[in-house]
């Protein structure tokens, strides 16, 4: 009894390394599927790009005619152009010919001017130092105006000077001409009465009493520039 059920034990672990080694194997096919399953894929998306990227070189390809085209249109043009240049490149040269010709006039004409320069050089010096002599002689007069002007300025002053003297010379005469009436109208009062009748005397031979109330004494004194004047009366 016990031999069978060593015997059962050993066939149901080797069963299970059995089962054990089918699941392994089943496990490493699925793996090997997946991963035939991605490199199927793979090769899919890589042949999607390949047939993409073929459309794009068949553009570019279509493209590059057209570019092609372009450039052997320009590349005419370019060869139109260069025989354009070359005839211009002729008529280039004998233009710089004919500008040699007139630079060799324009030379002899610039040592023309360069000796007429000097000329010029020389009567300028000449004008500068005779408008220095000029400018002193300016400075001289300006001098000489300055000092004219401060003359004028002072008759000016001396001219206020006079005109306020007369101004007050004026007044004065005016002040006397109401004191010589004044004067007169009070020699008539302190005349006598019997030396009333004698209407031919006047106030210049007439005698003024000499009490101070009836003293009348003027003074005036008149400065100009260098002058004094002085009035009593």
């Amino acid at each position: 009894m016990s031999i069978e059920r060593q015997n059962l034990i050993k066939v149901a672990e080797d069963l299970k390394i059995q089962v054990t080694n089918i699941e392994q194997a089943a496990h490493e096919k699925d793996e090997l599927l997946r991963e035939k399953d991605e490199e199927l894929k793979k090769l899919c998306e890589v042949n999607r790009t390949l047939k993409e990227n073929n459309t794009t070189l068949e553009l570019v390809n279509v493209t590059l005619e057209q570019e092609n085209t372009v450039l052997e249109q320009e590349n005419n043009a370019l060869e139109e152009e260069n025989t354009a240049l070359k005839l211009k490149s002729t008529t280039l040269e004998q233009k710089s010919t004919i500008l040699e010709q007139i630079s060799t006039i324009v030379e002899q004409k610039s040592f023309f001017f360069q000796q007429r320069n000097i000329a010029l050089e020389q009567r300028s010096i000449t004008l500068e130092q005779k408008s220095d002599a000029l400018e002193r002689d300016n400075n001289a007069l300006e001098e000489i105006n300055t000092e004219l002007e401060e003359d004028y300025n002072e008759l000016l002053e001396e001219n206020d000077i006079v005109s306020q003297v007369n101004n007050i010379l004026e007044e004065e005469n005016k002040a006397l001409k109401v004191n010589r009436i004044v004067l007169q109208q009070r020699s008539i009062a302190f005349e006598p009465a019997g030396l009333r009748s004698y209407g031919n005397l006047t106030p210049s031979n007439s005698s003024l009493p000499s009490s101070p109330d009836n003293q009348t004494l003027v003074s005036f004194v008149a400065r100009s520039s260098d002058t004094y004047l002085y009035y009593k009366l």
